[in-house]
């Protein structure tokens, strides 16, 4: 699997030069675009997994893992409260515009980009209760779910040092 998943990868690598030197990018071929989409993600999971033989890579990338693994509760949490306050913000909106709030999943995605703060608060036909709203999630997003995702994080950090300073101590 290992040898299928570099040759496929130095394919790719190929491929995607010869079409950026070429100029000519099939767009009708969705599939194709997504494979190479997929194997550029293995590639770099790979490319982390070599990373862990190197003495002053391998911690970090040991913690990056453990950090994803740990954070699955929170990844929960995060996309329940996206969704619902994403909800309310589509059922708040006039559902004659013509932007970001036509469909719940367009709402949701919108819900995304305004947690970025890319958001204009001051439209005029925003209502009042969904600046209310917005003002509600981002404190929530921000001040709270931030602040426990770097105590996840720092957990994690200080549970893997931990490890990694006993292993030392017993060689």
């Amino acid at each position: 699997i290992d040898l299928c998943l570099s040759i496929l990868g130095i394919l790719s690598v190929f491929q995607s030069y010869s079409q950026i030197t070429t100029g000519y990018v099939p767009l009708s071929n969705v599939m194709e675009r997504v494979f190479y989409a997929v194997l550029s993600l293995l590639i770099m999971m790979k490319g982390f997994f070599y990373c862990r033989g190197f003495s002053n890579l391998g911690f970090f990338v040991t913690i990056l893992v453990n950090i994803v693994i740990d954070m699955g509760s929170f990844t929960i949490i995060a996309v329940i409260t996206g969704v619902g306050f994403s909800m309310c913000n589509y059922h708040l909106q006039v559902r004659d515009r013509e932007d970001a709030w036509r469909n719940p999943f367009d709402s949701l995605f919108a819900t995304y980009n305004a947690t970025l703060g890319n958001v204009d608060i001051y439209d005029s036909i925003i209502g009042d209760w969904v600046r209310i709203l917005f003002i509600g999630y981002t404190a929530f997003t921000v001040i709270i779910m931030l602040n426990l995702l770097i105590a996840v994080m720092s957990d994690t950090f200080d549970r893997i040092q931990e490890g990694y300073v006993k292993a030392k101590n017993t060689e």
